[in-house]
């Protein structure tokens, strides 16, 4: 009984507490992050150690406010993160033409070397294309599954297919046995055949002899 008043004291506490408001501004604010970082990595190397120790720290504020000040949230299926990726990934190709142009733009030995606009245009166009080939080949190389996960997916594919084709061939062996139980019923003389056949053998009886 302690128990039981303890855990409905519980539920009555999570059920008091405001609702989760979801996941949207935790995205919202990464990308935000994301962005600032990417576009502009050039401009303050040290961005990056810094967004590291902030998501190191919002990754517990985070999970107290799950745990402690909101309700339980209802946990729903998902295939990826959205509209989330496509934004992601539309940031990391702007962030190397951002930083292609900071970084030869602001440097003072492209400027020693007496190059005219037009020469400097041509430098950050050509290290450009040459950084997002580079970036087009790592994602490449890099798969967006990992190898073990693709394996295990295969063999839980197989798995189930296995139990799918045993299961139809029991249907199959159980509805033909159903069909030859029928034909053997269907070929068996019925009682009042069988009585017709006996009286027509003692009525040939007689005469035979």
């Amino acid at each position: 009984a302690r128990k039981d008043a303890r855990l409905l004291e519980r539920v009555q506490l999570e059920l008091d507490r405001p609702r989760y408001p979801g996941t949207f501004t935790e995205f919202q604010e990464q990308v935000l992050q994301f962005g600032y970082l990417s576009l502009f990595a050039v401009a303050y190397p040290l961005g990056a150690a810094l967004c590291f120790v902030n998501n190191v720290l919002e990754r517990k504020t985070d999970a107290a406010k799950v745990l402690l000040l909101c309700r339980r949230p209802r946990a729903h299926r998902a295939n990826g993160i959205g509209i989330w990726l496509p934004i992601l990934s539309f940031l990391s190709i702007l962030a190397v033409f951002t930083n292609t142009a900071v970084l030869l733009l602001s440097s003072r030995a492209l400027r020693e070397l007496g190059l005219s606009p037009r020469g400097l245009a041509y430098v950050c166009l050509a290290v450009e294309h040459t950084v997002f080939l580079f970036k087009i080949g790592l994602a490449r190389l890099i798969p967006d599954t990992p190898l073990w996960v693709e394996a295990e997916k295969a063999r839980r594919a197989f798995f189930v297919r296995k139990l799918q084709l045993e299961r139809e061939v029991n249907q199959a062996q159980e509805d033909a046995k159903v069909a030859s139980d029928q034909d053997m019923e269907g070929a068996r003389p019925s009682g009042a055949a069988m009585a017709n056949q006996d009286r027509f053998d003692d009525d040939e009886t007689p005469g035979s002899s």
